[in-house]
């Protein structure tokens, strides 16, 4: 063979190869890509939708680490929507809508340490991004909720692992929509755990929840700050029963009252059951209610509608098998109307609920059509509970830039949307102790921590990309580590050439034994 023989066979080599190749990449492509509900709120024209990329094949589902924004009208038709990525996984958790027309988003994202750290953007109404920044210490930091005040600065509440010895503390901290930090608190105790989950805006300050092991709690006990406008801590609470309680959100009823909901192991029947607590606005007890029946229930989101609470979450005491959305309505006072299990065949649950009208409420979440495929769910309600109407949403062919999302879009009516009267549900009264803790010198404790996060970054995707500010000093990496690394952040370009490099090699191999043979 000679070298025109070896040309020819090369140059088949790369032609045969990217075709083989664009086989997989289009069928990739063409997979569904599903929006998985992450946040909602309610807007004048709609409502607005934060969510999460997932894929599903081979039996496993997977994250695109892409975020998707969407804009829902009154009959939950999608108006628009966006898709967000990066080059780095990010994950969305919360967005508010800000007073000048643009939304705030946080969530988290993979640094360059390959750590996560918080991920704050702000994208305007039609979901262009305006800028994109991570912000982080030394470790992990994460955010879970943002709002903004009265005098338009963000409120950001998470838990980081950057300024404890060991396991997490809560922290809240208070940006400006530019991103420069104005101040920023961490809460916890060295070698446990404290996340804050939800704040809230009073007339003197800030509210925040959460829970924790810390400050003497018997398992996991729930967590309340009352943090002043320029950062000081007034005072804390624990609140909790014997076992773990939890919570999860929290809504303003009026200046003085406020209504959390999460979860408890504390009623001492079944599994978890659904939490709910009213509370005034310097931490004391109007009363805690549980719902709840043998197996696990929790409550994830909350609203109020005619003097009448309305919690939603999951239970898992009812049905043929995996959860049922649970729906419960309470008077002001805590005395339960009625609870009621919302389901599929498959396992839903219910991250929010939200107002339509007077006559009608709007559950979200997410349901398991499958084991390993889950579809944003939407179900209108009246007042009773009885379904109304009930959608699944997906995208489809997930976008590799910032962009019009065109395939989202939504589907038939789910088919075996039920609902049922909880019968075999109860309710209990539970006697929560509260318990004050020692603010010394603006801090929980001493092991509290004041601090200024030091590193921003800017990560706007655009061509020029802001200079890294840090003060962090960079981890010393083995050289195994290093490769791990590049291997894996030029994971696609390895893929792409890995074809035509076998094919080469098979090449080279073949010609060097056929002119061994000829020797």
């Amino acid at each position: 063979m000679g070298f025109r023989d070896c040309l020819l066979i090369f140059m088949l080599i790369l032609v045969i190869s990217p075709i083989c190749l664009l086989k997989g990449i289009v069928a990739t492509e063409l997979t569904d890509a599903n929006f998985i509900i992450a946040d909602f709120k309610k807007i004048n024209d709609g409502f607005l939708a934060l969510g999460n990329l997932e894929l599903s094949f081979g039996g496993q589902r997977y994250s695109t680490r892409e975020i998707g924004i969407a804009l829902f009208n009154r009959t939950m038709g999608i108006i628009k929507s966006k898709i967000l990525f990066s080059d780095q996984p990010i994950y969305a958790h919360s967005l508010h809508p800000l007073s000048g027309g643009d939304i705030a988003i946080v969530g988290y994202s993979l640094s360059q340490d390959r750590d996560y750290e918080i991920l704050l953007v702000i994208v305007d109404a039609s979901g262009d991004l305006k800028s994109a920044k991570r912000i982080g210490g030394a470790r992990l930091d994460m955010a879970s909720k943002i709002i903004q005040d009265s005098a338009g600065n963000l409120l950001i509440v998470g838990h980081t692992s950057s300024f404890s010895t060991a396991g997490y503390d809560g922290f809240i901290m208070q940006v400006k929509p530019s991103g420069e930090i104005n101040w920023a608190i961490a809460i916890g105790e060295p070698y446990y755990n404290d996340i804050i989950k939800d704040v809230i805006e009073l007339d003197d300050g800030y509210m925040i929840f959460g829970y924790t092991w810390s400050f003497g709690a018997a398992l996991t006990d729930i967590l309340i700050i009352k943090v002043t406008y320029d950062g000081k801590i007034k005072w804390a609470k624990i609140i909790g029963g014997p076992r773990y309680d939890e919570i999860y959100r929290a809504k303003k009823l009026s200046e003085d009252s406020i209504i959390l909901v999460g979860s408890t192991w504390s009623s001492g029947y079944g599994l978890s059951d659904g939490l709910l607590i009213k509370l005034s606005k310097d931490g004391e007890l109007k009363w805690v209610r549980a719902v709840g029946g043998k197996e696990a229930e929790a409550f994830l989101g909350v609203e109020v509608v005619n003097d009448r609470i309305f919690a939603a979450g999951y239970t898992s005491s009812l049905g043929a098998g995996g959860n049922d959305i649970l729906l419960a309505c309470l008077t002001l006072e805590g005395e339960v109307y009625w609870a009621r299990a919302i389901g599929t065949q498959g396992s839903d649950n219910a991250l929010s609920v939200l107002t339509l009208d007077d006559s009608s409420l709007l559950l979200v979440g997410y349901s398991y059509e499958n084991e390993n495929l889950r579809r944003t769910l939407m179900v209108e309600v009246d007042l009773n509970g009885n379904v109304k109407r009930a959608e699944k949403l997906k995208t489809i062919l997930r976008s590799d830039r910032i962009g019009e999302a065109e395939h989202i879009h939504s589907l038939s009516s789910c088919v075996g949307m039920s609902t049922n009267v909880a019968e075999r549900m109860w309710t209990t009264i539970l006697n929560f102790k509260t318990v004050d803790l020692e603010v010394k010198e603006a801090h929980l404790n001493l092991d509290c921590l004041n601090y200024v996060l030091h590193c921003v970054e800017d990560l706007s995707l655009s061509p020029e990309k802001a200079e890294v500010k840090t003060a962090r000093a960079r981890f010393t990496l083995t050289l195994l580590e290093a490769l791990y690394i590049w291997v894996e952040d030029n994971l696609d370009l390895i893929i792409l050439l890995l074809p035509v490099l076998t094919a080469s090699a098979i090449a080279l191999i073949w010609l060097l034994l056929k002119r061994h043979k000829h020797r």
